[in-house]
């Protein structure tokens, strides 16, 4: 009788594991717990197939509790469209800085505030740097989630950098202003992720595309990172793939999961293989339009993120069996958020035109 009690509760702590009850508030809602390092910051993307246009929208805090001498709110705006890349960053006071912790909604100063639920979310803002100008108002219907992406991950304490996919695909209707031209639209390509944690990593990249050839293939989420887990450094790794209305992923080390990078600016090549199916990803963007993003570091706010929110990712999913690998899907997508970033790419673009 003791053995079988015994056995359940292991049962039940193990259940307790899996279904991560800590995720049952939103993980869109706000982390900060009283650290004096520690940032929090949540991304949006729009992509217009029709006009080739992709902006990108980033709502954060730095720092919360005020007593650093760069503790702030700041917004990001991201321009990629034709012939042209823009980039807008700007610093609020950090007592204007508010969010819930309940559910997502967060303010960045008056007019720049994100909130939203599991099937719906919705941006408004304005920013400047002195020489471009960017407002928007934006509403997104969430058609594609990536629940628990970082998995039994997400559950651990005091990790560098936390992440979760909020969307993989929305509808987005609204408008957005950038330098006096306005573009409106609806149901057009939407994306929302987020980051938390003390800091960005020493190295990682990103990939994000939600607009392939192939109708089956939905959506494709990526992020990677030299992840530090006490004194060891591993390289963490997080894909899902929504084809054919099932999620795929391949993760490491939440998942057993053998993944394969070659990363150069400019250029992403990826294999990852977990049981019977293996993925091969190309990415591409020209170094052109790469934006130059901001992103925590424990020495401040650093300028050493490099992400094209108009470039190419193509997949290709193949599933096993015997012993032979099977094709099962080929799919390219352009408009696509393709980014990397850390102090280990630092002077990669030294020679480069400005």
């Amino acid at each position: 009788m003791k053995k079988k009690i015994l056995t359940a509760l292991i049962c039940l702590v193990i259940l307790f594991m899996q279904t991560e009850l800590y995720a049952f508030v939103d993980p869109n809602a706000y982390h900060w717990e009283g650290q004096q390092q520690f940032f929090e910051g949540w991304y949006f993307k729009v992509s217009d197939p029709d006009t080739g246009k992709s902006f990108l929208f980033i709502y954060a805090v730095f720092n919360p509790d005020g007593k650093s001498p760069e503790s702030c709110g700041f917004m990001m705006a991201g321009n990629n469209s034709p012939e042209y890349a823009g980039f807008i960053f700007q610093q609020f006071p950090v007592a204007q800085f508010i969010s819930s912790y309940e559910q997502f909604d967060t303010r960045v100063s008056e007019e720049n505030r994100a909130r939203g639920d599991r099937n719906s979310l919705h941006a408004q803002g304005s920013a400047t740097d002195g020489e471009d100008t960017c407002s928007w108002n934006i509403d997104f219907e969430i058609t594609e989630r990536w629940d628990k992406t970082m998995g039994w991950m997400a559950g651990l304490q005091n990790l560098q950098t936390y992440w979760h996919v909020g969307a993989m695909k929305a509808r987005a209707t609204g408008w957005i202003e950038w330098n006096g031209e306005l573009f409106e639209f609806e149901d057009i390509i939407g994306y929302q992720e987020k980051n938390w944690g003390d800091e960005f990593p020493e190295s990682w990249y990103w990939l994000q595309a939600n607009n392939f050839d192939d109708p089956k293939a939905c959506c494709l989420s990526v992020g990677a990172a030299s992840m530090p887990l006490g004194s060891v450094i591993f390289p963490a790794c997080g894909i899902g793939l929504i084809y054919d209305d099932r999620l795929y992923t391949f993760s490491f080390p939440q998942q057993p999961a053998f993944i394969r990078p070659e990363i150069a600016p400019g250029s992403w090549s990826i294999t990852a293989v977990k049981g019977r199916h293996k993925i091969v990803i190309e990415a591409s963007c020209d170094p052109e339009y790469l934006l130059n993003l901001m992103n925590p570091t424990e020495q401040g706010i650093k300028p050493w993120t490099w992400e094209a929110i108009n470039g190419e990712v193509r997949f290709r999913l193949y599933e096993k069996w015997g012993l032979r690998w099977f094709l099962r899907a080929d799919a390219t997508s352009n408009l696509a958020g393709t980014e990397f970033g850390g102090k280990k790419w630092l002077g990669w673009n030294v020679g480069l035109p400005d």
